[in-house]
């Protein structure tokens, strides 16, 4: 009996989903090679035969550059994540897995440290924006005490305001992230329900002073004036 031979075929379908959900679209996929080599179409017409065969379906996601996973892998030895004395042991580790299993294992340690990113970046503008606050307290103050009425107008620059604020956070912190949609979508919506909790729902000062955030302090100051009706 001559010696087993392995073969692997990679086989990559880029799909139009037309609503049809990613698992609908494995699971026929699966069933589509499992067809062909309960035909036979494996071995042709030759006297060859199957032994045994595994199939693995996997969703492809897009892969990160050489140079964003070497600039990865670097920090992570220059912020103590990866022990030096551990690199001979993942290197070995590394160079025995499948190239798809490896590529899939640092992309998501890319990315979920960009997403940690996304979220530190939300946190760091939460801090520079109380402190905002504070700095303007007084400035706040005036305002309030100036506002001759509290109407629609004030409302909606009020809501502007917050919604702009809500847009450049989101994208600032989109941008933190790789390119998969799916993570820049929720670091828009960390950002945007961190807009809506401290300033949409908060308080008047917090309020009015985005409206200084996003327009600068004197265009600011004088939008408010402008539709508050101040004496």
């Amino acid at each position: 009996m001559t010696k087993p031979t392995s073969l692997r075929l990679v086989f990559d379908v880029n799909y139009a989903p037309n609503g049809v959900s990613p698992n609908e679209l494995k699971e026929a996929l699966r069933h589509a090679a499992s067809n062909t080599i309960e035909n036979g179409v494996l071995t042709g017409s030759s006297p060859a035969e199957v032994i045994d065969y595994s199939i693995t379906v996997n969703e492809t996601k897009p892969v990160l550059g050489e140079k964003t996973m070497a600039e990865f892998i670097q920090a992570c030895i220059e912020n103590g994540d990866i022990d030096m004395n551990d690199i001979p042991v993942r290197l070995a580790r590394y160079g025995l897995m499948e190239p798809h299993d490896f590529t899939a294992d640092i992309n998501e340690c890319v990315r979920s440290s960009q997403r940690d990113d996304a979220i530190e970046y939300v946190y760091d503008f939460a801090e520079q924006f109380g402190m905002f606050v504070r700095n303007n307290q007084d400035v706040l103050d005036a305002i309030k005490s100036g506002i001759g009425h509290f109407d629609d107008d004030l409302s909606d620059l009020l809501d502007d305001c917050a919604g702009d604020m809500k847009t450049k956070l989101g994208t600032e912190a989109a941008n933190q992230c790789s390119e998969d949609p799916k993570h820049q979508e929720e670091a828009i919506q960390h950002a945007e329900s961190w807009v809506t909790d401290n300033v949409c729902n908060s308080n008047l000062d917090n309020r009015l002073a985005a409206v200084l955030w996003i327009n600068g302090h004197d265009a600011g100051i004088k939008a408010i004036k402008n539709v508050a009706g101040h004496a």
